[in-house]
């Protein structure tokens, strides 16, 4: 029956076109994002600091645990909600091994600093070089709070 495979169709589309996607993300980086480079990343003065400070965490999982590491101030609703929503994922799904900074400002971090860095964020514009990353805190429908 035909109808009963369009959802698998359309799922392989979807997994395609988000593929898609997470290598136009890394295309700036294809010789690789390694330790050194995201210790660049996480240690490079913002031109353009954010509002209300500094706004990247520094998120590592190690077998499905997380840890963050907060520049500058305390975090706002914005980083609690984004780890909510990654706490939400690991609890239900066994994720590997990872390392990357992550900016919640609405703010791209590529217009803050002087060369292509491997920073996460949730806005950002064609030209940017910081890569696209999924809003975990759509998860605790956090974003419409202000």
């Amino acid at each position: 029956d035909a109808d009963s495979r369009l959802p698998g169709q359309q799922m392989l589309k979807l997994r395609q076109e988000l593929l898609g996607i997470v290598k136009q993300q890394l295309a700036p980086f294809e010789k690789g994002i390694d330790d050194d480079l995201l210790e660049r990343a996480w240690t490079t003065v913002r031109i353009r600091r954010a509002y209300r400070a500094d706004d990247w965490m520094r998120i590592r999982i190690i077998d499905n645990r997380l840890y963050v590491n907060k520049r500058g101030r305390c975090l706002h609703w914005r980083h609690t909600a984004y780890l909510q929503g990654l706490l939400t994922l690991l609890e239900t799904h066994e994720v590997p091994n990872v390392d990357f900074i992550m900016s919640t400002n609405d703010n791209p971090p590529c217009e803050g600093v002087n060369e292509p860095l491997p920073i996460g964020t949730l806005s950002k514009r064609v030209a940017c070089s910081s890569i696209l990353m999924p809003c975990w805190s759509m998860m605790q429908d956090m974003c419409a709070a202000s």
